[in-house]
């Protein structure tokens, strides 16, 4: 038996649930889970980004971003909207 990488397994478990949603729910169903899984990674990358990376930074005049500091990123403990994420 060849053995398959995670991912692919990952992939393929993705593959299923889409294809097991689309049998179950025809195409309206495919569609909206689709548009909810594009949503929902939009919303955690840029949670990502402004907790990681912040939103303002200075460049220097080679155009160079300064250092990361506590000033351009932060960790919320939690939230009612941001159950920890």
């Amino acid at each position: 038996m060849i053995a398959l990488n995670k991912m692919v397994w990952f992939s393929g478990l993705h593959l299923l649930m889409a294809w097991t949603i689309y049998v179950v729910f025809g195409w309206s169903g495919l569609k909206h889970q689709m548009v909810y899984a594009v949503v929902g990674a939009w919303y955690l990358e840029m949670i990502n980004y402004i907790e990681h990376y912040g939103l303002l930074r200075v460049k220097d005049s080679q155009g160079i971003s300064e250092s990361i500091s506590r000033y351009h990123s932060w960790n919320a403990i939690s939230s009612p909207i941001l159950f920890r994420i």
